[in-house]
């Protein structure tokens, strides 16, 4: 997923938790390095398999699209959250570096399960983060990663680890609507898994629907709206369709309307089985 492989955060190497003067500094310091031709590498380079392309035109992109508060705090929900003194982070980061991605999940699988002291937020985000990097590409998902990695996601949006995360993100900027930056982010999430919808090898809509269940209750709606408005649209086109036929040929009336069944049984199918989950 190229919003997390090319994130603004990734390309300065920066904690999102950096504030207005780190990130001012950390952009005057990369572009005096890549003017000089050097090449400047960080340690959360080596969290993706992924390289990360870091020159003059993606520094500067990276710049504009945290420069707003609301900009920053999306974009903080597509990367690597690294607060002190969490040693399960601590050794899933250093099992990222040396490219040991399955037992990087596993250490955060033992975090979010663990009812002790080593349970919090940051893990659930960053296991949400690395699974939902690595399931999509522009012709590639693995279903399995893609629906726990919104499953985790969801988590972390709920109870109090949402709240607990904007406030390090943003610090005295910190008044923007939370349902507003989740709904952002579900969007961009089905924006990004939609090549895949209803394809073979793919997710099925339904499938990417009950994934979303974990998310606060305000945001299933929408969801459900985005899911299902191509559905929608399509029945209706095809209703359309067939109205105009039988409006030139009567006779033909219970022919085309066997038709129309066919063409749109499988998308009543869904609909029914989206709502019935909801």
């Amino acid at each position: 997923m190229k919003l997390i492989s090319q994130n603004p955060f990734r390309v300065l190497g920066l904690p999102i938790t950096s504030s207005e003067r780190e990130i001012a500094k950390r952009i005057s310091d990369l572009s005096t390095h890549l003017e000089l031709g050097r090449q400047v590498k960080y340690p959360a380079d080596d969290y993706l398999p992924v390289k990360v392309i870091r020159d003059i035109d993606t520094i500067t992109d990276a710049a504009q699209r945290i420069k707003q508060p609301r900009n920053k705090l999306f974009h903080s929900l597509f990367w690597f959250w690294e607060p002190p003194n969490n040693p399960v982070n601590e050794m899933a980061f250093e099992e990222l570096q040396k490219d040991n991605i399955k037992r990087a999940i596993d250490f955060w699988h033992k975090g979010i399960n663990s009812s002790g002291p080593t349970k919090h937020s940051s893990n659930l985000r960053n296991l949400s983060t690395l699974l939902l990097s690595l399931s999509l590409s522009n012709t590639f998902v693995d279903k399995a990663l893609l629906l726990e990695g919104i499953e985790v996601g969801g988590r972390f949006f709920g109870a109090e680890h949402f709240s607990e995360f904007a406030p390090q993100v943003l610090g005295q900027h910190n008044s923007h609507n939370h349902l507003d930056i989740q709904s952002s982010f579900v969007e961009e999430v089905i924006s990004q898994a939609r090549p895949h919808i209803d394809k073979a090898e793919g997710v099925t809509t339904v499938e990417l629907f009950r994934s979303f269940l974990s998310f606060p209750e305000p945001l299933l709606a929408t969801t459900l709206d985005n899911l299902t408005n191509s559905y929608i649209y399509t029945i209706n086109n095809a209703i359309d369709s067939y109205r105009a036929l039988v409006a030139n040929d009567k006779s033909a009336e219970g022919d085309y309307g066997i038709a129309l069944l066919n063409e749109v049984e499988d998308k009543v199918t869904a609909l029914k089985d989206l709502y019935a989950s909801n």
